[in-house]
């Protein structure tokens, strides 16, 4: 207290509600901050959730049709195809990959963190689904991941396989850029918000204590 009587009254009062408002506003805008980034990457989780849907959907009809001897065309070569569209739609954002150590296409050959996904579901067979973020060729990317097990039906083209294994990991890749970027603009105008905010309580005291409680007290 005796800090602030070296202030004049309207100082003094302004560096109350100064400190005061740094602390309420920072903590509200804080928790804003941290729910709008948990709601986007829920958005994240489920944009990639329902492409992981539609590839399940797609390869499943693909090798029925291929074990029923209908269409000669290898399914993963076909969901290649359709998910290549995707990538080219989204100009690389968003990409889809049935990431295998041992790929027939060596554009699914799995890379470090792939294998690793591979090797996760493997050890826990219970897991279904996985996120992560990760760093690929300098870019920041979300990327959740489904195991593939080997299914009895598959030891037709695959003998070495293991009915239960699991031999791939399939996964989408969701380029961080435009995530980042309303994070990045979400801080910006919190701060902006909370600058002016401040500003303007602090300017309304000083005019009301120099217009009210000064000539008052004189």
């Amino acid at each position: 207290m005796q800090f602030l009587r070296n202030f004049k009254i309207s100082t003094a009062f302004s560096l109350i509600i100064f400190t005061t408002l740094v602390l309420v506003t920072s903590t509200a805008y804080l928790n804003i901050y941290a729910e709008n980034k948990t709601e986007y990457s829920k958005n994240l989780k489920t944009k990639a959730e329902s492409i992981l849907n539609f590839a399940d959907v797609l390869l499943q009809s693909r090798n029925e049709k291929f074990f029923s001897g209908e269409s000669p065309e290898i399914p993963q070569i076909i969901q290649n195809e359709v998910f290549q569209k995707f990538t080219d739609m989204s100009k690389g954002k968003v990409i889809f990959k049935q990431a295998s150590k041992h790929p027939r296409v060596e554009s699914n050959r799995a890379v470090d963190y792939e294998i690793s996904l591979i090797d996760y579901f493997q050890n826990n067979k219970d897991i279904k689904q996985k996120e992560k973020f990760v760093v690929d060729n300098g870019k920041d990317f979300y990327i959740l991941a489904r195991p593939i097990q080997a299914e009895e039906k598959c030891k037709l083209c695959h003998p070495t396989w293991t009915t239960g294994d699991v031999i791939a990991a399939e996964n989408v890749k969701i380029n961080l850029i435009d995530y980042n970027e309303i994070l990045d603009n979400n801080i910006f105008i919190m701060i902006l918000y909370w600058f002016l905010n401040i500003i303007l309580v602090l300017v309304t005291i000083q005019f009301f204590f120099h217009f009210e409680i000064t000539k008052r007290v004189k």
